[in-house]
């Protein structure tokens, strides 16, 4: 018997968690703001980026199943079926973030910190979640790209990742179980440990002295907290590194779980990051094995967009968002 997928989104469902009526019923298999990048199936939203009346035109005619729009929006209307009418798109897009958290079953992480773009792309591989998605969304503002990574969530997804910088509403907002926080991820940011749930693991690079000062308030606030650091006693922390040209082997300590394996990529740097993704991965109870092979393999996937010479100070800021571009490839 035909098994069919069950959809992202419906009619029905669209009614009953956000009130908002259709003249049809529909089933929609994806979802997608941008009217040049809808496939038949989509629902499409109409946000107010670019040409409004002409990026819902190009949508409908691409085959989109129904476009929510905006009805503050003048050029908007017309009698196609598939126009849905609300008030604010944006709002909405918001409400449906939080229904699809709610009803996935994904553990979800939020990754902060200078580093996040090459450990968010890293990530992506370990939990099998898709590259180029996440890499394509990255201009958009943060509000709106996190609602939609939400939005986005399968009703049977395992995973759900997240980057941003330090916002106290979007990490209420994402409700994560599993926060990463790096160099930079906190400094200057209030009410961060009260949005996040009692119940989250927080994995904290104890080197930042930001992140260490976070890390002591968590652990003051009754968090759980596990400490990554190159130097300092930590529950993650390397137990042996073997330097070579290309590559660093090591044998570490995953908060309690011993892991020997190989970063495809020589330097410290590059060691440091590897810590944070074993951290993330053992807090969310994903498969270390899975991570380390994914490590190894790090320089085959960068070294065809990068010389080696650009990598013998450590990665930049650039260099990161290189890393993730390759990564995504």
């Amino acid at each position: 018997m035909m098994q069919l997928d069950v959809p992202l989104w419906t009619s029905a469902e669209l009614r009953a968690g956000c009130g908002i009526a259709s003249a049809r019923p529909w089933y929609a298999d994806r979802l997608d703001i941008a009217g040049q990048k809808v496939m038949p199936g989509t629902l499409y939203v109409a946000l107010g980026h670019g040409d409004d009346v002409l990026d819902v035109s190009e949508a409908l005619s691409r085959g989109a199943i129904a476009a929510l729009v905006d009805n503050r929006q003048a050029g908007l209307g017309g009698d196609d079926p598939r126009l849905v009418h609300v008030d604010n798109t944006e709002t909405v897009l918001r409400q449906m973030a939080v229904k699809a958290r709610d009803r996935a079953p994904a553990t979800r992480v939020a990754v902060l910190g200078d580093m996040r773009g090459a450990v968010t792309a890293i990530l992506a591989q370990v939990f099998g979640l898709d590259v180029e998605v996440q890499a394509a969304d990255e201009g958009l503002a943060p509000s709106v790209r996190i609602a939609l990574a939400l939005a986005r969530l399968e009703r049977s997804a395992r995973y759900g990742l997240f980057d941003l910088e330090a916002d106290a509403d979007l990490i209420g907002l994402i409700a994560p179980h599993v926060v990463l926080v790096g160099a930079g991820g906190v400094q200057g940011v209030d009410g961060l440990l009260s949005a996040l749930p009692k119940e989250a693991v927080l994995v904290v690079d104890i080197t930042d002295k930001a992140a260490a000062s976070f890390a002591r308030r968590a652990v003051e606030d009754g968090r759980q907290v596990m400490t990554v650091s190159m130097t300092r006693k930590a529950a993650v922390r390397p137990a042996k590194i073997i330097e070579h040209s290309h590559c660093t082997c090591l044998s570490a300590d995953i908060d309690g779980v011993p892991v020997t394996y190989k970063v495809g990529i020589a330097g410290a740097d590059w060691v440091a990051l590897s810590l944070m993704i074993l951290a993330a991965v053992k807090a969310a109870d994903a498969d270390l094995g899975r991570a380390a092979l994914c490590l190894a393999g790090l320089g085959s996937a960068l070294n065809d967009d990068m010389e080696e010479s650009d990598w013998a100070e450590g990665p930049d800021a650039s260099q990161w968002a290189t890393a993730r571009r390759a990564l995504a490839e």
